[in-house]
């Protein structure tokens, strides 16, 4: 049996692989019975573990990741020359990602919501006094993920997003800044992205070799919750 997070890559699963060739044998797939789907996967593609996993340091602001087109081995060293450091951040992208770590990111939004209720100055408060504490490092060291992450997640909600559901445009969060680039909602449960998608089956396409018959069953998650 195979069991996916979502509905789309099963159906995906069924529409690329049913009646192909693998080593020689033709693959027949079934939807089968309904099983247990656990909050996180137990298997993450390389392609989609990219895509929810911090992004190498770059020495930026927010952890900044410079286009290809203005990345440079010597990016240390335009940081002290205003003008090409502008352009390099005006075209880098800040990847928002959501803390795996489940106590920290309800610390994080427990700040939230009291920021967003008593104001900046509670921020100010709570960074004088825990400014020892490693729980609250995420105020202060901007290039971290769960930095970055509030950052965003703050912004999101005084744009009218709620805790669960959000806009996943890139945006400017500050004038001639760095484009930002929010989390996909239940990444795990939404299925691949159609980008990574088409990317993998395109690099993928050729490594099917066309040989006995198998049957796979797969498992449509909907039977087991909301079919």
């Amino acid at each position: 049996f195979v069991a996916y997070m979502s509905r789309k890559d099963a159906e995906r699963a069924m529409h690329e692989l049913n009646g192909s060739q693998m080593d020689s044998i033709s693959v027949r797939m079934n939807w089968g019975r309904p099983v247990h789907i656990p909050p996180q996967p137990i298997y993450i593609p390389p392609t989609l573990r990219d895509l929810i996993m911090p992004p190498p340091p770059s020495g930026l602001p927010f952890n900044a990741q410079p286009n290809t087109k203005h990345r440079s081995s010597k990016s240390q060293d335009i940081l002290g020359r205003e003008k090409e450091l502008a352009k390099l951040l005006e075209h880098a992208t800040v990847r928002v990602i959501i803390p795996h770590d489940r106590a920290l990111l309800c610390l994080i939004h427990r700040m939230i919501e009291f920021v967003i209720r008593e104001g900046p100055l509670f921020e100010a408060m709570i960074m004088r006094r825990e400014m020892n504490n490693p729980q609250f490092r995420f105020l202060f060291d901007n290039q971290s993920p769960a930095h970055t992450y509030y950052r965003w997640k703050l912004y999101s909600i005084l744009q009218g997003d709620s805790i669960t559901s959000w806009r996943t445009e890139t945006f400017r969060l500050f004038k001639d800044g760095s484009l930002w680039l929010p989390p996909q909602p239940q990444q795990f449960t939404s299925g691949m992205p159609d980008e990574v998608f088409e990317k993998v089956k395109k690099e993928t396409e050729n490594e099917i070799i066309v040989k006995p018959e198998i049957t796979i069953p797969v498992i449509n998650p909907n039977n087991n919750n909301n079919n």
